[in-house]
């Protein structure tokens, strides 16, 4: 019991320290899609953090993508449509979309080898 009411002394601070560092996690985040975007005049910070989500579920549909960005589900097609021309990102291919076996409405999205290039520079 004693180590549970030490832990319970303790829990407040601990939980204190981790939202502190989520936020410096999401600083430091921000710091590099801006860096990245100056160097890269085309890719918005939108673009980028696309790029990242896509990263951590690919293989996902936009409506997914959305959900997972807490993103409107037309500006991530929107993004999506601009990088399947390569539009937002001078004529490079980052992503690749492949139709919907089951549904044709839907489209499934992977990063291209040049895609997964970038985001590893994030």
């Amino acid at each position: 019991k004693l180590k549970t009411l030490i832990f319970l002394d303790f829990l407040p601070s601990l939980l204190v320290l981790q939202v502190e560092i989520k936020k410096e996690v999401s600083m430091m985040n921000t710091k590099k899609l801006v860096t990245l975007s100056n160097q890269n005049p085309r890719l918005t910070i939108r673009t980028l953090a696309t790029l990242m989500a896509i990263n951590d579920n690919e293989g996902c549909s936009v409506s997914e993508l959305s959900q997972f960005m807490k993103v409107n589900e037309k500006n991530v097609a929107t993004t999506i449509r601009r990088l399947e021309e390569g539009r937002d990102s001078g004529d490079v291919k980052l992503i690749k979309v492949k139709q919907s076996k089951d549904d044709k409405r839907f489209k499934h999205i992977w990063l291209s080898a040049k895609g997964k290039a970038l985001v590893k520079r994030l």
